[in-house]
Order: structure tokens, then C-alpha cells, then sequence
């Protein structure tokens, strides 16, 4: 029985419903800021998306630089706050709401796991470029994503820059081939992408089976942090890693037990509210959630 439960179509149908408003409607500027979690390091937020900059001596690291205006508001404040350049951009994963960014750093080291290679880097080749534009995209490559200048593969890399170290762990997520949580050992700090939220309901559509929720956990909780920074949602603690977990955990036992009972999606949906987690951002999605993992128990 091949029986997934994905966090990421019910985002991505959500993005393009965003995408397809008129394209008069006034937007909102974004909340922006910059706070430092620990010394020297200090999460970039550009509306309900966060990266990560560490501060030395010798240059900025900066993890997912984020869009395309993002990041051209943040260079500005990096240039006016630190009198250092951007040495290094690392993603997270290649996808343009978290790495568009890396464009207006033209003289940084964009550094990524080798799977961001593929969906980054055009072929020359005109029957194989109109091939890749079918599959990824025709503003490829990922909304002007730059592929990375340097890749690395395994499970583990090191980074360092003014005696600072930065550890990438490679993620074997469903969400994108190239996924890496990223350690700041000397803060004590967790950068976790996409895959794990704070206090912040996921989207439970295709995608996350429960073999890969435990292992997705395991790996984070298997590193030595005391605070973790999400990509969206608040920053959190080990404790509200797990309590990312149990909320699966909770959906899931919650559907299987109406299914025993024979109830229907939408008695179901009545039903299992978990109330516990209403308090939490995204509650909204908690019926799409049921939903979503219905259709992973009831798939064939």
C-alpha cells in the first residue's frame, strides 16, 4: 500500500490562488525585520517568510535569501547595520520564495545541496531546454533562482567563515530533493525550512508519510539546539518540535478511529477539531488537514 500524506499541494494551490488575483489589488507591505536570536545571529523576516543571517569579522552567511524584493530591502539594511559584505548565501531548498533573493548578492558564493543543481541550471541545448521549461517552468529557471556556485552531497557539510562554523543537514523531504536544515552550533540554533512548523498548523495534502514526519523529526531533534527558527511561524524551542509531531500524530489517530467507526469524511470533520490547537497560527487549515489524511488512509 503506497499511503502518502503531503504538506505541499495544499500550499501550492494556495500560492496560485494568491497569484491569480487582479492584478490591481493593492498589496500590503510585508512586516520586515531583523532580530538577533543569538549572538550574532539574527533572523531576517519579509512578511510570514524568515531567513537567517550569521554576522562575522569576515562576511555575512546568509541562509534563504528569500524573494526578489526581500532580498533587496535586506541588502540595504545589511549594508547600513554591518559593515561587512554577504560571503556566503546557503538554501534551504531552491524554491523561489525562499531563494529568488540570492540575485542582488551577484559577488556571494551561492552555496546548495547538488539536487538544486537540476532544477537551477538551463541545459545549452535547445531541445532539451524546451524540455526543462515543460517540467520546471518557462520563467526558468524558478523565478530567476541562481544556481548554486558550489554544491555539496552526503548528508553533512561544513561552512566556515570568521571562526564561525555552519553545519547543512541534508533532509530527505518529499517537499524538495535539495532540503537541508541548517545548525548554527555556536548559538545553539536550528533553522528548520518547510518541513517542520512552529505553533503553526502544516498543510496535510500529498506528500509526508508518517515514516518520513518521524524521520524528519528525528533528524532535527538529533542535533544539539536550544532555540529552532522556522522558515514560516514563530521561533520555538525542542519541545514544540515534537509537539509538530504529535499534531500528525493527533490527526491522524483522530481519522483512523471514525474510520473504524464508519463515519464519513465530513462527520469526521465535524468532529475531530482538536481543540488544543486552535490557538495555534494556521488553525484554518485543520479541516483541510482531516481531509488530507482521510485520503492517506483510505488510499489504495
Amino acid at each position: 500500500m503506497n499511503r502518502t500524506l503531503l504538506s505541499s499541494t495544499l500550499l501550492a494551490a494556495a500560492v496560485t490562488g494568491a497569484l491569480a488575483a487582479p492584478a490591481f489589488a493593492q498589496q500590503a507591505e510585508p512586516e520586515r525585520s531583523i532580530l538577533e536570536v543569538a549572538d550574532n545571529l539574527y533572523r531576517v523576516q519579509s512578511g510570514e517568510w524568515f531567513g537567517m543571517a550569521l554576522v562575522t569579522d569576515e562576511g555575512i552567511l546568509l541562509a534563504d535569501p528569500l524573494n526578489l524584493d526581500s532580498a533587496t530591502w535586506l541588502k540595504s539594511e545589511l549594508e547600513e547595520r554591518f559593515d561587512v559584505p554577504v560571503e556566503y548565501i546557503v538554501y534551504s531548498h531552491h524554491h523561489a520564495d525562499h531563494a529568488s533573493g540570492a540575485q542582488v548578492w551577484p559577488d556571494a558564493t551561492v552555496i546548495a545541496h547538488e539536487a538544486a543543481a537540476a532544477p537551477l541550471t538551463p541545459p545549452e541545448d535547445a531541445e532539451a531546454l524546451a524540455q526543462f521549461e515543460g517540467q520546471f517552468g518557462s520563467e526558468s529557471p524558478f523565478g530567476g533562482t541562481r544556481a548554486p556556485d558550489e554544491t555539496w552531497s552526503g548528508t553533512e557539510h561544513e561552512i566556515t567563515l570568521g571562526g564561525e562554523t555552519v553545519k547543512l543537514i541534508h533532509v530527505d523531504a518529499a517537499h524538495a530533493a535539495d532540503m537541508a536544515y541548517v545548525l548554527f552550533p555556536e548559538q545553539r540554533t536550528l533553522f528548520v525550512v518547510d518541513v517542520i512548523n512552529i505553533k503553526r498548523l502544516p498543510f496535510i495534502g500529498a506528500g509526508f508519510s508518517e515514516a518520513e514526519l518521524d524521520g524528519l523529526t528525528d533528524l532535527a531533534m538529533a542535533q544539539q539546539f536550544d532555540t529552532v527558527v522556522p522558515g514560516h511561524g514563530d521561533i520555538g524551542t525542542p519541545e514544540d518540535v515534537e509537539r509538530h509531531r504529535q499534531y500528525h500524530r493527533d490527526v491522524i489517530a483522530g481519522v483512523q478511529q471514525g474510520l473504524d467507526e464508519g463515519k464519513s469524511l465530513e462527520e469526521i470533520q465535524a468532529e475531530l477539531t482538536l481543540d488544543e490547537y486552535a490557538e495555534w497560527s494556521a488553525y484554518e487549515r485543520h479541516g483541510q488537514n482531516v481531509a488530507g489524511a482521510y485520503a492517506y488512509l483510505t488510499a489504495d
